[in-house]
């Protein structure tokens, strides 16, 4: 025992406590990073990684099928148009040519 602590014992409390609060704070605030920094760490992987039981050949049949349901969707509506006599395949054509230009190259699709 100090002399501090001899002559004021309650002063002497106070400034354990002190520090003993200071240091069950420093804790808390260190579990609470350790808490963010897990959830920040599982939201990642979750959007940037494979999801259990997904291979590769799963995603390759999801997305032939919606350009599947695509490609009939873009026919539908080509065939109303022709009925209406909005516009015809090769003004359809001409149009998406016009559309592939804007990117400065003619390649097939638009730049996303």
């Amino acid at each position: 025992m100090g002399l501090y602590e001899f002559l004021y014992p309650d002063k002497a409390r106070v400034r354990r406590l002190e520090r003993e609060v200071a240091g069950l704070r420093a804790d808390a605030a260190s579990d609470d990073a350790d808490e963010i920094r897990d959830r920040l760490r599982r939201q990642w992987e979750e959007k940037h990684l494979p999801k259990p039981g997904t291979d590769p050949a799963e995603k390759v049949a999801l997305l032939e099928q919606r350009c599947a349901s695509l490609d009939l969707i873009v026919e539908a509506l080509l065939e109303e148009l022709e009925a209406r006599g909005g516009i015809s395949r090769d003004e359809l054509k001409k149009r998406m040519h016009e559309i592939d230009a804007r990117d400065g190259k003619v390649d097939g699709r638009k730049s996303v």
